[in-house]
């Protein structure tokens, strides 16, 4: 309701690939899986 009220019309998440359970609860609520995210760790020296 507050995504609502305010004029928000999109909500973007990432989460963990091996967090399947938590991807079900997202797809069960209505969120769509439409990308992947990918991060690198760049070591320093």
């Amino acid at each position: 309701n507050y995504a609502k009220d305010s004029g928000i019309s999109s909500i973007i998440l990432c989460t963990g690939m091996k967090r399947t359970d938590a991807h079900a609860f997202y797809e069960h609520n209505g969120y769509e899986k439409d990308s992947y995210c990918f991060d690198k760790i760049i070591k320093v020296d």
